[in-house]
């Protein structure tokens, strides 16, 4: 009879945990949105401290919130697409080895750094076969001879 009396409570969290997990595309969002709100409070009571009105200091939250996630959006982007044309190149040294064959070694030149790479970019192709390097190298030995 011990059992008898758990029975309602773990019913009853059995169906909450069902239903959260249906609705968790509603729920997702609008669990997002009441921690925006209140990691918003503090801006929006400062400003009406300041003398704004409660909607102009709630506009001037929102503008600030959103401001700082484009920001931070920016630069995740920025480093996603490094990464990208890291991948881009890589594929590019693989599918090309009948290019190499005569040489044995890649050069790089991006037209972002306007000439070589920078060195940091440089040491994640340190293992690489055939070898990169830079096409300031080139130029220097084919000066060379």
């Amino acid at each position: 009879m011990v059992f008898a009396k758990l029975v309602n409570p773990l019913l009853c969290l059995i169906i909450i945990l069902a239903l959260v997990y249906l609705g968790q595309e509603i729920l997702k969002p609008l669990a997002f949105a009441c921690l925006v709100a209140l990691l918003l409070i503090s801006p929006c009571r400062f400003f009406e401290r300041q003398g704004f009105p409660r909607g102009v200091s709630a506009l001037i939250s929102m503008l600030l919130a959103s401001a700082c996630l484009t920001m931070a959006a920016g630069e995740t982007a920025q480093s996603d697409d490094k990464a990208i044309r890291e991948i881009v190149l890589r594929a590019m040294f693989k599918s090309a080895s009948g290019v190499s064959e005569g040489i044995g070694v890649f050069f790089i030149s991006a037209e972002e750094w306007r000439s070589d790479p920078p060195d940091a970019f440089m040491s994640r192709f340190a293992s690489n076969k055939p070898p990169v390097r830079k096409v300031s190298e080139a130029v220097k030995k084919s000066l060379a001879k």
